[in-house]
């Protein structure tokens, strides 16, 4: 928790690394002598704004379209709209996204495309069964979303990265968290990842241990999935939002605030609806928790205020008293010295 309230203060720092790589990337495009280049950097540049910035992403994907074109090569072309169903993918536009990708045969689409094809169809269809209101529209997408699932496993290197995430996120989906934990555990020991992909590893685990019953090592899990979005300057993620709503139901709605909110600034920034939905869904609650407080506190202020006012009104008719009996004290001294004076 302290690493993760140090790494809130740092947030402009992480940001202002994020930039500068932007910056390079940017100048990396502009120096590319030849439409393979172009594409390859503008895809770096859609991939780095997907989380940070979507409306800036889903520029770079138009601009990608139109060099597909340009060149007339098939594979590129299918690439660019893939990119483009991601992005709306990530801004909630679930409608627009299946359009694209329903326009794109399977067979079409080459080899080192498919993992990608899938990883998107499967994200799609998972978050509209997320928030489907009928429960055969929700099996109906889980079944879709599965199925995807199923293809990037089956084209995944085992040891990679994807291959650990989507096996052990079957696992959870089939309420099998020992194995999806063991997974991911496995993995964590024996690979090396980046700061984002030990994030997701994180939040997988998380959820794992949540339904495991185990909420300490739950709750370490969405610690550190939080503090690793916010060092890769990850704009569109869940375990901080999370994190939120699992300290709130503890009772610690102070932090809980100040996460969700911090969730609620970066999802707005990011243009991401769905994370804005999701934190909305929770926020007023917590708001009002925290309103009422900080009226609590306040109200427990203004009454130690009058307990220690009226302590130190009788403080002070003490120390009168004291004087007072003092003065009296001596004068009666005064008058015994007196009276000793004209006896002798």
């Amino acid at each position: 928790m302290h690493e993760l309230r140090t790494t809130i203060e740092r947030r402009d720092v992480y940001r202002q690394r994020k930039e500068d790589q932007l910056t390079e990337l940017r100048r990396l495009l502009a120096d590319a002598r030849d439409d393979d280049s172009r594409f390859f950097s503008l895809g770096a540049l859609l991939d780095e704004f997907r989380p940070y910035n979507t409306d800036s992403a889903l520029a770079y994907c138009r601009r990608r379209e139109e060099l597909a074109r340009r060149t007339g090569r098939r594979d590129l072309a299918i690439n660019a709209a893939l990119n483009t169903a991601n992005v709306l993918g990530s801004m909630g536009l679930y409608k627009e996204a299946i359009d694209i990708t329903d326009t794109i045969a399977l067979e079409d689409v080459p080899e080192w495309l498919r993992p990608y094809y899938h990883y998107i169809g499967r994200t799609i269809y998972s978050s509209l069964a997320g928030y489907s209101l009928r429960p055969e529209d929700r099996e109906h997408y889980a079944r879709l979303s599965a199925a995807h699932q199923d293809s990037i496993i089956a084209r995944s290197e085992p040891g990679s990265l994807s291959y650990a995430i989507n096996l052990a996120d079957r696992h959870n989906a089939r309420g099998e968290y020992a194995e999806a934990a063991k997974i991911i555990e496995d993995y964590l020991s024996t690979a090396e990842y980046t700061t984002h992909d030990r994030a997701l590893c994180a939040f997988t685990l998380a959820t794992s241990y949540r339904n495991l019953g185990n909420e300490e090592k739950a709750e370490e899990n969405m610690l550190i999935s939080s503090i690793a979005d916010l060092q890769a300057a990850i704009r569109e993620y869940v375990s901080l939002r999370q994190l939120g709503v699992h300290l709130y139901r503890k009772g610690d709605v102070t932090d809980a605030y100040d996460f969700l909110r911090i969730s609620m600034d970066d999802a707005r920034k990011c243009n991401a609806r769905l994370r804005v939905l999701e934190i909305n869904d929770i926020f007023p609650i917590v708001n009002e928790a925290y309103v009422k407080a900080i009226q609590h506190e306040k109200t427990r202020q203004r009454w130690l205020t009058c307990i220690i006012s009226l302590l130190a009104l009788f403080l002070l008719l003490a120390v009168w008293r004291v004087w007072k009996q003092k003065n009296e004290t001596a004068e009666a001294e005064r008058s015994v010295r007196m009276t000793n004076e004209k006896l002798k």
